[in-house]
């Protein structure tokens, strides 16, 4: 096919992919596709990653790490920013449309053949690794969905296991309690095989898996002034540490070396916008923020990690200005409380997305919020809400610029699904599939 046909018909693929009924937990029909096919997921070893924050940052500087010491490497994460074959990915290059259509083809011959109805979230697992086994790679690192146990990228048998932390998200599926998702978290890993845990893993439940598993368990220590990015580095390379034991094809690499992977991040986390992107959206601005950052968040842990963040680089008195949205399913309320003691002002938007919550739902939280929570607190007065995106961005910055606040940073923070939003509001042009 001409490349304008490929891209027609890749278009096409995807629009029907994306509107396939989603299925979050059971691997039935992952196991079921995946013997059709001789079980490719054997053919390869697996570097399994969960956590409720970090996993996609560490899946991808564990992958930087081994491709840099000789391993043919695959990625796949999820969810992806500008286009589905992000989830895809082979030494840091994407798969590329044609092969994407080759191998939908393939799968959906299959989901045919069986008559199953395959979820979004399975089809392009089973893709993923079937690509990866006809590449012949040696290793490949996986990002799983949602917990461990009831993933559906468990259906893998994890070499590795990596458990980055655990805090309360997804609790309609995985428990109420931070010990429930954990013990769900732990369902990666097999017998006797390396297990790597952030310092946010619950300890008391650590001797149950030495019993359970018998696995060789490696903790990262908990340390003062951690960033997320710290810990995930401290991961990511402990992890290699163990591969460089049980491997000896797997090439020992500098300082140097080690130092440039673990700087290796996935796209929007606490990401700097340029200056000049930020003359362009509003240049009649004579007082700018010290910086303005986009940064991908869904949970608790990562707010108060973000501010923690955020003052390490910029220093304690820093005015944090916010804009943010968030999904329809998430802790709003205590999210606020937690913003409530470090923001200077808060700006909260929408965009048009199933995923994202509705103008109505939000208003009415923040009426709530405004009415019950630290009402004594006169900044709270001053909480904004409004569906026009580029609004609340200006409107933040103008505020920074009218208060002449040298001493500030604009924290632009939120559900992954906004992020193509913001990135228009930039002028920061990504290739997109739609």
């Amino acid at each position: 096919m001409e490349k304008e046909e490929v891209m027609s018909e890749y278009k096409r693929i995807v629009e029907k992919l994306f509107i396939k009924k989603p299925e979050v937990k059971g691997k039935d029909k992952v196991l079921k596709v995946a013997d059709y096919f001789g079980n490719p997921q054997n053919s390869f070893k697996v570097v399994h990653v969960t956590g409720t924050n970090g996993k996609g940052s560490v899946s991808v500087k564990t992958a930087v790490l081994l491709e840099k010491s000789g391993r043919k490497t695959g990625l796949f994460v999820s969810p992806h920013l500008s286009t589905v074959r992000e989830r895809i990915q082979v030494d840091r290059k994407k798969i590329t449309e044609e092969e994407f259509l080759t191998y939908y083809k393939i799968v959906k011959e299959c989901e045919d053949l069986l008559q199953l109805e395959l979820s979004f979230f399975q089809f392009i697992l089973i893709m993923s690794v079937i690509y990866f086994r006809d590449k012949q790679w040696d290793y490949v690192v996986i990002e799983a969905g949602i917990g461990g146990t009831h993933s559906q990228t468990n259906f893998l048998d994890s070499d590795y296991a990596v458990i980055t932390s655990v805090g309360l998200d997804h609790m309609e599926f995985l428990g109420n309690t931070e010990e429930e998702i954990c013990r769900d978290k732990w369902g990666i890993i097999r017998e006797k095989i390396p297990v790597v845990i952030g310092p946010q893993v619950h300890v008391d439940i650590v001797h149950e898996v030495w019993d359970k598993f018998s696995a060789k368990l490696i903790r990262i220590e908990p340390k003062e002034d951690q960033t997320f990015m710290m810990i995930n580095q401290q991961i990511s390379n402990s992890v290699y540490d163990q591969i460089l034991l049980n491997d000896c094809n797997v090439g020992k690499l500098s300082d140097d070396e080690i130092k440039e992977a673990l700087n290796v991040s996935p796209p929007w986390r606490l990401q700097t916008i340029e200056r000049k992107n930020i003359e362009m959206l509003c240049p009649e601005l004579s007082t700018f923020p010290q910086s303005v950052y986009m940064d991908v968040g869904h949970n608790s842990q990562a707010i108060i990690h973000m501010i923690k963040t955020v003052k390490l680089i910029h220093g304690e008195d820093i005015s944090i200005y916010i804009v943010w949205s968030f999904s329809w399913k998430k802790d709003i309320l205590s999210w606020l409380n937690i913003l409530a003691d470090s923001a200077k002002e808060i700006r909260l938007t929408i965009a048009k997305h199933s995923r994202l919550i509705k103008l109505e739902k939000a208003e009415s939280l923040i009426s709530n919020f405004k009415q019950i929570e630290h009402s004594n607190r006169e900044w709270l007065h001053d909480l904004e809400f409004d569906g026009d995106l580029k609004a609340n961005i200006l409107a933040s910055l103008s505020k920074i610029n009218e208060d002449q606040n040298e001493n500030s940073v604009l924290v632009i923070w939120g559900s992954v699904f906004l992020m193509e939003f913001w990135r228009d509001v930039f002028f920061i042009h990504q290739l997109k599939d739609f």
